[in-house]
């Protein structure tokens, strides 16, 4: 229930994202980021209430992927495993790239604009941008997966051995070429 409240929190603060979602109200989906699963079903007013049994939708983020998706590469979103209805895990997919957490304006109820507005000021002079901060973070951890654990494979190898396996294929298939025609009785 908490991971609910904390997206429906989100989207509280983005009445046009809530909009997107009325359209898809009384749908049911999955978001899996293993091992976490969230069962939900879209209310009329655009948040998440609990679902319950077999979702229309189940969309599954790899947690390898979430760096990726953090810095909103496209080629992640095109890794998400995506179960059921298209339509509605891509209205999803949208909200959920768009959600942001707008900590000045929680801060705001509590405490007022003007000490919200310093407060938020004086932490991103402090410690920096939330989202720059994300970023970093996420770089950072693709980085070390690619460079230092070898768990991740950068682009330009896997873009090289492509190209020595297709190389490899076609020289197998001049080399079968060849023996058959050795192999060919001459008349």
């Amino acid at each position: 229930m908490l991971r609910l409240a904390l997206l429906n929190h989100l989207l509280q603060q983005r009445a046009d994202l809530r909009a997107e979602l009325q359209s898809c109200a009384g749908r049911t989906a999955r978001l899996s980021v293993p091992p976490f699963r969230l069962n939900f079903q879209i209310g009329t007013d655009g948040f998440l209430l609990a679902g319950e049994g077999e979702p229309e939708a189940s969309i599954t983020i790899p947690p390898w992927l979430l760096p990726r998706l953090a810095l909103h590469d496209p080629a992640a979103e095109r890794e998400l495993q995506i179960v059921g209805d298209t339509q509605l895990a891509a209205t999803l997919g949208r909200v959920l790239q768009a959600l942001d957490w707008d900590a000045e304006a929680d801060l705001a109820r509590l405490l007022g604009d003007i000490p919200a507005h310093r407060l938020a000021e004086s932490a991103r002079n402090l410690i920096g941008d939330p989202r720059h901060i994300a970023r970093n973070l996420a770089e950072s951890t693709a980085e070390y997966l690619q460079e230092e654990a070898r768990l991740l494979v950068a682009r330009p190898s896997v873009e090289h051995f492509v190209a020595e396996v297709d190389r490899l294929r076609d020289d197998a298939a001049r080399l079968a070429k060849r023996l058959q025609r050795l192999e060919k009785p001459e008349h």
